[in-house]
């Protein structure tokens, strides 16, 4: 669609098709991180409140805690990075 002057007919307004395939790497690229954030978050989350809280049977020590929370996050980071890379490679 384009928006003309209705006195000398020059065209105002272009309006672009689409995004460039910068943006769209670069839109993939944040979003990839984001969400890698979010899984770590949610992975340190579970793991600890688990251990901590819901695990009666097992006694752990906060360094302990800390490297299985660790563990935890790096999963949560990994599975989100891969739910992501579906997402796009089903987008095109």
């Amino acid at each position: 669609m384009q928006v003309r002057c209705l006195q000398c007919k020059t065209t105002l307004i272009h309006e672009a098709v689409g995004h460039p395939a910068e943006y769209r790497s670069a839109v993939e690229l944040l979003d990839a991180k984001v969400w890698a954030m979010v899984g770590a978050v949610a992975g340190l989350v579970v793991t600890v409140f688990y251990l901590k809280f819901f695990s009666d049977q097992i006694m752990i020590d906060n360094k302990t805690l800390g490297v299985f929370g660790g563990m935890g996050a790096s999963v949560g980071a990994l599975l989100a990075r891969v739910v992501v890379a579906i997402r796009n490679s089903r987008d095109g």
